[in-house]
């Protein structure tokens, strides 16, 4: 026992020393090229930096922290530093303020998020790793569930289509993703039918976004999945990467041809199999790339990654054209949170149009934008206090999450249900309302399950995880 945790921690330790070298040799190649301000140097470094955490995260926990923060260093710090140094000439979405003006208040943000996410809140029992061997020494409790779990998800989904109601839609939907938990559910268990229910799910799913040609849960679930998968698998730092970069070029031409995939399908101007008509438009993109085509496809994929497009058009908005909004929009949200429509009859509308419109001063048609955790603190307080919310904002989260890893060490049965709790917290550019109404609602939800169900949830016998 003691041999082994020792070879886990030097195991630990070697790795820890390769991904610090790494990101050293990183900053020194950057810090030693001429071009680029040091606001520029400085997004490079941190989002290589949340890159390598990641990586280095993968095989040895559910990095939920590290894709958050990974995720907001993409497109709060990397995306408006390639549109201001290279593709912003490429688009008319491109950054509407100075760079100093706007890494003057988002770096300071994002380094408040940063340290709101890391603060420390407790020593926990067990890592996920021990959790998942745990799960997976014993297998049989989680197959019947897993089956139960799928087939509610798959009826959910089906009858979600036809629910116009939004309270009964943010429950119906919620239902859906237990499809998700119950492929998670048999992937622990001794089940002779895993792979059939696993591949079911998929091409579910699959489908489902091919018609819809919104692509964003089936790439964050996806990646989640692979995270599972590495913890099950063992899956090392070299080949995580490997696998994750080969993603990221598919999601590079997949974004270069979603504008066209979706007009088509939105119109009905597809007279072929969808997944054909889709492939065949990556394969066109890819094989008649020239060097100004690459750097346009470049610029439409960037402009969709950044959220910094957004905080610009509310620093020029606020409060040259209207004034703060004095935390109004945030009080009613948080009541929001609190209070169920039933109770608040005002209660807040999730993502709406007139928000963004209020705070970038930009009339929104037919579909609507986020305007993110560090636009909701500048629309709302000001830069200063803008900095303090974006703080206080990640240490909701990083509650949350410690909360959520006590539950775990006393239900290990309890990290397969993060797909559920975390869905949109990994999508770090949504508001502050979005991400958190849906952690509290979906938390309330998953205790009602674990209380329905609570003759199937196993606490960990003592001295049982070494």
């Amino acid at each position: 026992m003691i041999a082994a945790q020792f070879d886990l921690k030097r195991e630990y330790q070697n790795v820890r020393n390769k991904y610090v070298l790494t990101f050293l040799l990183f900053v020194f190649a950057i810090i030693s090229t001429n071009g680029g301000s040091f606001n520029i140097k400085v997004s490079y470094c941190i989002t290589f930096y949340f890159f390598l955490s990641l990586m280095y995260s993968l095989g040895k926990k559910i990095p939920l922290k590290e894709i958050t923060l990974f995720v907001s260093s993409l497109q709060l710090l990397l995306a408006p530093t390639l549109d201001y140094e290279y593709l912003g000439k490429y688009t008319s979405f491109h950054m509407q303020i100075e760079e100093s003006n706007y890494f003057a208040y988002i770096l300071p943000a994002f380094i408040a998020f940063w340290i709101g996410m890391v603060i420390p809140m407790g020593k926990r029992k067990y890592t996920e790793k021990q959790l998942i061997e745990y799960l997976k020494a014993n297998p049989s409790s989680n197959k019947h569930l897993g089956v139960i779990f799928i087939l509610l998800g798959i009826i959910f989904t089906f009858v979600s289509v036809y629910i116009e109601t939004q309270s009964l839609a943010f429950i119906f939907t919620l239902m859906s993703l237990l499809k998700y938990v119950g492929i998670l559910y048999l992937w622990f268990s001794d089940s002779k039918y895993k792979k059939f229910f696993f591949w079911l799910v998929f091409l579910l799913v699959f489908y489902q976004t091919l018609n819809e040609a919104i692509f964003i849960n089936f790439i964050v679930i996806s990646f989640l999945f692979f995270c599972y998968y590495c913890l099950l698998r063992h899956v090392n730092v070299a080949k995580a990467i490997i696998i994750t970069v080969l993603a990221a070029a598919l999601l590079f031409f997949l974004q270069g041809v979603k504008k066209d995939y979706r007009k088509a399908v939105w119109f009905n101007q597809i007279d072929q199999n969808k997944f054909l008509f889709l492939v065949n438009l990556i394969s066109d993109k890819a094989t008649t790339l020239t060097d100004k085509q690459f750097l346009t496809t470049a610029a439409e994929v960037n402009q969709r990654l950044n959220q910094g497009w957004v905080i610009s058009r509310i620093m020029i908005t606020i409060p040259q054209k209207r004034p703060y909004l004095g935390g109004d929009i945030f009080y009613d949200e948080v009541l929001g949170i609190i209070f169920p429509r039933l109770f608040f009859t005002d209660k807040a509308v999730v993502q709406s149009s007139e928000k963004f419109e209020k705070f970038a001063g930009y009339k929104l048609k037919k579909y609507t934008i986020a305007v993110g955790i560090p636009g909701d603190g500048y629309g709302n307080f000001g830069p200063v206090y803008g900095v303090i919310f974006c703080f206080c904002v990640a240490l909701f989260f990083n509650f949350a999450l410690s909360l959520f890893y006590r539950g775990c060490d006393r239900y290990p049965i309890l990290i397969l249900w993060s797909p559920v709790i975390f869905f949109y917290l990994m999508r770090a550019g949504d508001d502050f309302y979005i991400i958190a109404n849906w952690i509290v609602k979906s938390s309330i939800f998953v205790v009602v399950f674990f209380f329905l169900n609570r003759k199937n949830n196993k606490k960990i016998e003592p001295n049982s995880i070494s």
